[in-house]
């Protein structure tokens, strides 16, 4: 036999009991899996808009139960994912609609949703309200009647129900078709709930990074050094909190944080490929010319240290 063929053969085995080993926490967490019957039904074709909402639960709970209990992870591609909830030797037929269904109540995300500037336009209304919220009543109430008539005495309250939506609770920016499309399998699948709370740790991180330096704008690529060498090792130093996640997504949260108004990113001149990080003090919040000549003295520091090396 070729060598190649024994490391193949070799690769199979250890996939095969990594599989094995899956399956049995996911079996002696959820007992009702091992019963075939039970299985056969809970495994087979269902209508999510007809049947009990409790299948549809129940497979959120598996899926966060793979992600929290057995990976501690943030994210996995899709096709590991799918290979992940295989129980004896049986896929869930409704994969695909399962997960669309869990992304559609923004349970999950792919890394492609959280690149794509739609998806804050239209879940977040009270930072976008002029092109989201409207946006979207339109598309879900299109027969409704929107010109004003009579006095305009409940305005104050519309506005201050809008602003207290700070995000929407289901997708706003997937169409009718959503459970339609099948999510290529290439695609990172996000537990959006756990994204969320590192791109609050992120964005303390930040902020206690800008503290400690007495600054109010940073080097994007000084903050992510900053993170690797300071937030990251378990022995840290002055009470710094752990960051679980590191710089996992770090792209994706920067452009998250950014996107909800939280952060700004910037560069000095488009010619300059280095990006700049300013903590926002509100959503209307913007780059002043005190802040370019921050981030140019930054520059210039920066650059000096480079050349030094």
């Amino acid at each position: 036999m070729k060598d190649q063929e024994i490391f193949n053969e070799n690769k199979q085995k250890f996939k095969d009991i990594y599989q094995k080993s899956i399956e049995e926490k996911i079996l002696n967490h959820f007992v009702f899996l091992k019963d075939e019957t039970k299985l056969n039904k809970f495994y087979s074709e269902f209508d999510i808009d007809d049947e009990d909402k409790m299948i549809i639960n129940m497979w959120e709970e598996i899926i966060n139960f793979i992600y929290e209990e057995i990976f501690n992870c943030m994210f996995l591609e899709v096709s590991d994912l799918k290979q992940y909830t295989k129980i004896k030797n049986q896929f869930p037929s409704c994969f695909n609609k399962i997960i669309q269904y869990l992304i559609y109540n923004k349970k999950y995300i792919t890394d492609k949703d959280l690149k794509d500037e739609n998806f804050y336009v239209y879940n977040f209304p009270y930072l976008y309200p002029k092109k989201g919220y409207l946006s979207s009543i339109f598309n879900f109430f299109p027969n409704f009647n929107y010109c004003k008539s009579g006095n305009n005495n409940n305005d104050d309250n519309n506005n201050d129900e809008l602003e207290n939506d700070e995000e929407t609770p289901f997708r706003k920016d997937l169409g009718n078709n959503y459970l339609i499309e099948s999510i290529p399998e290439h695609f990172q699948l996000i537990n959006y709930k756990i994204f969320k709370n590192h791109c609050n740790a992120i964005l303390f991180t930040l902020n206690d990074i800008l503290s400690e330096e007495g600054e109010e704008i940073i080097l994007k690529d000084i903050l992510i050094d900053t993170i690797k060498k300071k937030y990251i090792n378990t022995n840290l130093e002055n009470g710094k909190s752990k960051l679980l996640y590191g710089i996992q997504l770090i792209d994706e949260v920067l452009f998250y944080l950014k996107q909800t108004k939280q952060i700004i990113i910037f560069k000095i001149n488009e010619n300059q490929n280095l990006e700049f990080i300013k903590v926002c003090k509100n959503k209307d919040d913007i780059v002043n010319e005190d802040d370019k000549k921050i981030a140019s003295s930054l520059l210039e520091e920066y650059n000096k240290k480079i050349k030094n090396l």
